[in-house]
């Protein structure tokens, strides 16, 4: 099989590195796995280290659901990243949030607090903690907006961003509510998620 090194730079992350090379940041895992001698923990890598990227079997290409790349995997991955694209766009087809949104314009019911797992991004299916503002009428099964204000150190795509401006990064589900707080299931993550980003709703 086929392999080349990289080299990190300051501002990678494995999820920006997957999807440079392989077209799909939902990649990360193979480089991880590749290189776990070396990756303490995936949400820490540092400049300087050099990772074995391996090749991928190429079987099918899907679009993604921004339409900016295309995803390349074994026929099985592919197979089912397919599967939960779909079904994640059964239940949100109807929910559009806009990509970007003037933090003045923008109805915050929440925050992100905690994940289920310690780490500093999050992506499709991890658990979330938000704390929400005060007699937020949410309902299990909800469907809500993710939101990441200025730029990110995890994702390069947001390097120009200012203050104020706030880009869509996943949509989330909520799966339960307990006073100021609810527990939801990122089901599509555009972009890394992270500790601090702003939920909202639908108008």
């Amino acid at each position: 099989m086929f392999c080349i090194e990289y080299t990190v730079v300051e501002g990678d992350c494995l999820w920006n590195i997957a999807k440079q090379f392989y077209g799909n940041p939902f990649l990360w895992k193979k480089i991880y796995e590749s290189n776990s001698e070396k990756i303490k923990d995936p949400n820490l890598i540092y400049p300087g280290q050099v990772f074995i990227l391996p090749e991928l079997e190429v079987s099918r290409e899907t679009e993604d659901i921004d339409n900016n790349y295309v995803i390349n995997s074994t026929q099985e991955e592919t197979q089912q990243q397919v599967q939960n694209y779909q079904v994640s766009e059964q239940v949100i087809s109807e929910l559009s949030f806009p990509k970007m949104v003037s933090i003045d314009d923008f109805n915050k019911i929440g925050r992100i607090v905690a994940g289920e797992e310690k780490k500093f991004v999050y992506i499709d299916n991890d658990i979330i903690k938000i704390n929400l503002e005060k007699n937020v009428p949410l309902t299990i099964g909800e469907i809500v907006g993710i939101y990441h204000e200025g730029p990110s150190q995890y994702n390069l795509r947001l390097s120009g961003m200012r203050r104020g401006q706030l880009s869509l990064v996943a949509k989330a589900k909520v799966l339960s509510v307990n006073g100021q707080g609810a527990l939801c299931e990122i089901i599509r993550a555009y972009s890394p998620v992270e500790i601090g980003d702003l939920i909202t709703v639908r108008h």
